[in-house]
């Protein structure tokens, strides 16, 4: 009798086990939780250039956030993504006395591949409405980093820039 009662015992366990395992989620189900998870959105941290960018001022700068290039009323602006594949700015406690100053929607966004490694989106931080294809370097809970290369026709050096754009969830 305690041999069944052992049998029926590890039967349970093993049983209990199997059924208690999660299945795991593809590269792209895990990244479109942490990217769509920060519902209050992505604040931007750091935003560097590589060349260093020529600035409106003459000045070559790496360092795009402290040499001035956000304005005061962008630097606590919150990117949001949606599972709907909306992108959402909210613009925060500082707003743009000129500009919007509850949130809005300012495009589609979209993983490129199965991995999601690229992500197609709006940015921002650019102040345009073009949507970008951007490569992912880091996508966490916590953190988005990712890299966009910028050919810079527009500006005098006419040459090509590598942003990397680093955002923290709120």
């Amino acid at each position: 009798m305690k041999r069944n009662i052992l049998i029926y015992a590890l039967c349970a366990l093993f049983a209990l086990n199997f059924t208690s395992c999660k299945e795991e989620k593809t590269p792209l189900e895990e990244r479109t939780e942490f990217l769509t998870g920060a519902t209050k959105g992505w604040a931007l941290t750091t935003a560097t250039s590589s060349p260093a960018y020529l600035m409106s001022s003459g000045e070559y700068v790496s360092d795009l956030i402290g040499a001035g290039y956000l304005k005061d009323f962008e630097k606590d602006d919150l990117v949001i993504y949606r599972t709907t594949g909306a992108v959402d700015v909210n613009p925060g406690s500082v707003t743009d006395p000129e500009g919007y100053t509850t949130e809005k929607n300012i495009g589609q966004w979209k993983f490129l591949n199965d991995q999601a490694t690229e992500l197609s989106t709006q940015i921002p931080f650019f102040m345009d409405d073009v949507v970008e294809d951007v490569k992912i370097l880091e996508l966490t809970k916590n953190t988005l980093k990712f890299n966009y290369t910028h050919n810079a026709i527009d500006n005098p050096t006419k040459e090509v820039y590598t942003f990397t754009l680093t955002y923290t969830r709120k």
